[in-house]
């Protein structure tokens, strides 16, 4: 895809955007489609209408991809994201640690959970990975 073609599938999604799509699912592939492009490119030309941050890697971007792989419905923003963390104050929600956090998903992906704010909490790396693919809310 030209960079031209790029600028017009972004300036189309933001008029999306604009009209409030919703950006379930199956609109995101049917957009990529039409426009021969990813999925993922899709959920970033929405991230850069909000003014995210592009073309680095963070982990907000990551659960977008991975959550867009797994056809889970929802998209999380940076700054929702920032706004979780300054609400608990930077601790993990589940042993107050500090340090290594991560998202986590109160209803995981893997079992039909959906990628927004309200299924998002924050705990640190090691908590994630005790809780697993379990539904436990520390919130």
């Amino acid at each position: 895809m030209t960079s031209q073609n790029i600028f017009e599938r972004r300036a189309y999604v933001f008029r999306l955007i604009e009209q409030g799509c919703s950006f379930s699912t199956q609109e995101v592939k049917q957009i990529a489609k039409e426009w021969n492009s990813y999925p993922s490119a899709i959920y970033s030309d929405i991230s850069a209408y909000a003014g995210e941050v592009r073309y680095c890697k963070t982990p907000v971007k990551s659960q977008n991809f991975r959550a867009a792989r797994l056809g889970a419905p929802g998209l999380l923003l940076e700054h929702e994201w920032s706004e979780l963390r300054e609400k608990y104050g930077n601790k993990c929600l589940a042993c107050a640690a500090t340090s290594d956090l991560v998202i986590d998903h109160i209803v995981p992906l893997s079992k039909g959970g959906n990628n927004t704010i309200g299924n998002v909490q924050l705990l640190c790396r090691a908590c994630n990975a005790r809780k697993s693919n379990k539904v436990i809310d520390y919130r």
